[in-house]
This record gives structure tokens, sequence and C-alpha cells, in this order.
């Protein structure tokens, strides 16, 4: 009981240490100004937005270094009341860009390193280094040229992000344009999205862009000055394209709002000019802003899409994946031999169910058995009386054809049987005659006199010694005849 008690101490201890608060999975999304946090939850139907904090920033200081971001972190984690299990990060226009762009087919590793390589033909950039990648919208052979959706941003920003993060001590664990995460946010939570053509439009303090999705996927991701201008164009290009979507009425835009409040009104106008009818405005309980919508996409994007990382952020990210990996197979593994064990038991018990029920038939089988070997017996006797009785003679008509077919003056003086043999002695006036006599009967056959001679004491009479057999069948016809036929 001591023991016990120590144990059971030891473990209040030792969650007491443990920090109070839950770990979640946080969404940001950074601009040059603000910074804005969405704490990611799972419900019945999906994923949806938590708590959501936003906080103004400074610019990164001109020696590289943003110091204002990692205050901000930590404050907005604070505020939030989490542990934040991985930060996922959308990064705004000028820090990052995204693009659908017609790129050959290649590795992922290969294709990182072809736009890295030529990102001033595709982007417009400065001459810093970048860190870009990119994610194929279509299936096509190795070489051919194939639609992708594109990122890129400044390395230096990048790295500097990702040692603010370290400084507050988040861990990332990915991080890509806001475009991109707002459109895999807007694709995760309307299903009008995933069909057919749709236009995105995004309008908030300083970020005014449209995006154009096919059957969810995007076509187009491009800023612009005024709304009305380019919805319109966005519109065109994917009526353009709705031939090739196979879904009916595939052809027909659907618009999608994403807007402050104060811009909201006339981007739906806009909207529902270039599309003919009325658009999907983005609403739930409170209405959501774009980089709130971004940052939540930013925790929802697949590990398939492109990402900026530098090198060592992407071997510390695979070092986790792999970590998460043999974790997950190590689990697997404790579930398959439990679950071995258990059906193992089962089997066991299955076994001993069976065992009992087995013993239990055998005490009924052995009295089955054993009353089958008494029936068996009693029939086995019961076919012994008959074959013993069909086989012993009926001496009552063999008697009676004896009489019957003896002479008047012969008598018996003694009779003895063996089986159907008989042997007669008696006396009568000519023993010769009582040979003949017996041989007409139908009930007696081979008739033999063994012995003839006169009778003692001076009578006129022979001693006779006669053998005789009986014939079974014709006794047997005999006994079967009704009663009263034998006169």
């Amino acid at each position: 009981m001591r023991l016990l008690r120590q144990w059971v101490n030891a473990i209040r201890r030792w969650r007491d240490r443990l920090p109070r608060r839950r770990r979640a999975r946080v969404g940001f999304t950074i601009g040059l100004d603000h910074i804005v946090a969405v704490e990611l939850r799972w419900g019945l139907t999906g994923p949806r937005v938590g708590q959501v904090q936003t906080r103004p920033l400074s610019p990164p200081a001109d020696d590289g270094t943003w110091p204002d971001l990692t205050d901000a972190l930590r404050e907005v984690t604070e505020a939030l009341g989490v542990r934040i299990a991985a930060a996922s990060i959308a990064l705004r226009r000028p820090i990052a860009r995204a693009k659908v762009l017609a790129v050959p087919r290649l590795s992922r590793r290969d294709a990182r390193a072809l736009l890295t390589r030529n990102v001033r033909r595709y982007f417009v950039v400065g001459s810093e280094p970048v860190e870009a990648d990119a994610m194929w919208l279509r299936r096509g052979k190795r070489g051919e040229t194939v639609p992708a959706l594109a990122v890129c941003a400044d390395r230096r920003r990048i790295e500097m992000i990702e040692q603010c993060f370290a400084a507050a001590g988040v861990t990332v664990d990915g991080l890509t344009a806001a475009s991109l995460a707002l459109t895999h946010a807007v694709c995760r939570s309307l299903t009008a999205a995933r069909r057919g053509g749709t236009v995105i439009a995004v309008e908030t303090a300083g970020w005014s862009e449209g995006i154009a999705l096919c059957d969810g996927r995007p076509t187009a991701l491009q800023p612009w000055a005024q709304p009305a201008a380019g919805i319109a164009e966005l519109v065109r290009g994917l009526q353009e394209c709705g031939a090739d979507v196979p879904e009916p009425g595939a052809s027909d835009v659907t618009g999608i709002v994403l807007a402050s409040a104060e811009r909201r009104e006339h981007v739906t106008e806009a909207v529902a000019a270039a599309t003919g009818h009325a658009p999907i405005d983005w609403a739930g309980v409170d209405y959501l802003e774009p980089d709130a919508v971004a940052a939540l996409g930013a925790a929802l994007v697949p590990e398939r899409a492109p990402l900026l990382l530098t090198d060592a952020a992407r071997r510390v990210r695979r070092r986790r994946i792999r970590s998460r990996i043999a974790m997950l197979g190590t689990a697997a593994a404790l579930l398959l031999a439990v679950s071995a064990g258990l059906y193992r038991l089962d089997l066991a018990r299955e076994l001993r169910q069976v065992t009992t029920a087995r013993g239990a038939m055998a005490q009924e089988v052995s009295a089955a058995l054993e009353l089958r070997r008494s029936v068996t017996g009693v029939q086995e006797r019961l076919k012994a009386f008959a074959e013993a009785e069909q086989a012993e003679i009926d001496w009552t008509p063999a008697l009676a054809a004896l009489a019957q077919a003896l002479p008047d003056s012969a008598y018996l003086l003694s009779l003895t049987a063996d089986g159907i043999e008989i042997r007669l002695a008696g006396v009568a006036n000519a023993a010769s005659s009582v040979v003949p006599a017996l041989e007409a009967s139908p009930l007696l056959g081979k008739v033999s006199l063994t012995a003839a001679r006169r009778a003692d004491g001076g009578v006129d009479a022979e001693r006779f010694d006669v053998a005789l057999f009986l014939d079974p069948e014709s006794i047997g016809r005999s006994r079967a005849r009704p009663e009263g036929a034998h006169q």
C-alpha cells in the first residue's frame, strides 16, 4: 500500500509539471504590417475556425531581423491560450507569390531546382535568391509541359521568418503563399468551389486578387487594381475552358466573395455583374476576413502542396515526418499484436467451449452407443431365436403322421430321434408292410427296414426296426395349413 501511494504521488507531481494549456494546430497569415493567427478545430462536419487573434507588425529591421514578429508570436500564442503543436504559415504578397505556370513534368526536386534557377522567367522578382516550389495540376508524361501551381518567395525573408518562429518556441510545419492557402480553404469548405468554374474575389487592405478555379483546380491567380475588370477577365477565361469540364452546367461561373466589411458590397456587385447571378458570401457566426481564411487554409494545406521552406527546414520536416511514420508504425504493430493476442484469447475461449460441449456430447454419444449395442444384442438374439424356431421340428404333425401311417396291427415299442432322422422299433403282423405304409406319408421319407425278426413268446407277429427321415418342408407346409384342413 505504501509503494502504491508513492507511485500515485509521483504521477501527480509529474502531471503538475506539465503545462496546463492544451495542444492545438494554429495557422498564421503574415504580411508586412500585421499577423493573423487562427486556431484549427475539428467537428463532426470537418475543420472549423476556433479563436482568431490579430496583431499589427512593425516592418523588418535593416539588419535582416524581425524582432517585432517574435514578440507578436509570443503575444498571439499567449492570447490563444494553447500550446502550438504545429504552425502552418501563409505569406501575403509581396513576401510570397503564387502563379499557374506551364512547366515540364519532372520530379519534385528537379522542378524545384528548375524554378529556382529560372524564377525571373516566370515571376517578377529582384536579384535576391529565392525559394520556389510547384505542384502539377494534372497528370502528364515525364518531360511534357503541363500546368502547375508554383510559389516563390525571397529566401532571406523565409529564413528570417523561420528564425523568428524558432525564437518564439514554435515549430514550423508548412509555409506557402496566402493565395494558395485561401484557395485550399475555400475548396475544403464550399462544395460549389469544387464543381465547374469558380471565381474567388479577394478584397481587403493591401490584398486585391482574383482566383479562377476549374473543378477545384486553380487556372489563374492574378492581382488587380479594379475588381470589375479583373473579374470579367477571369470569367471569360473560365467560360472558354468550360467546354472541357464534363459536368452539366459547368460553363456557369460561380462567384465567391472574400472581402472586408467596407469593401464587400462593391466587390459583390462587380462579381454579380460579371457572372450574371448573386455570388456566395463567405459568412459564418462571425464574418471571417480573407487573412483569417488564408490562415485556416495554411493549417489545411496537404503534404503535396508547394511549400516555401529552406533546405534545413525541409530536412527537419522530413525527420519529423519519418518520426511520425515510425511512431504510427509502432502503434500499428502494437495494435496488431494486441489484436492477435485478443484473437488468440478468443480462439482459446472458443476451444474451451468446444471442448466442454464435446465432453457433454461424449457422454450422450457413449450412452447412445451403449443403447445401440443393447438393441443390436437383442436383435441378434431375436434373430437366433427365429432361426432356431425355424430349424426346430414340430413333432405334433410328425407323430400324427407316424400314427396315421403305421398299420392298425402295428404298435411301437421305442422311438429315437436325432434331428430329422427317426428310428422306430415295434411289432407288426408283417414287418414288410410297415415300410410301404410309412413311405405313403408325405411327411416321411427315405424309409428303410433295418431289421425284422419273429416276435418272442410264440406270438404270430414280427419285430421290426425302421429308420426314416422327416421332410422339414412338408412339416412346415402342414404347420401353415389352416386349422381343420387336415382330417
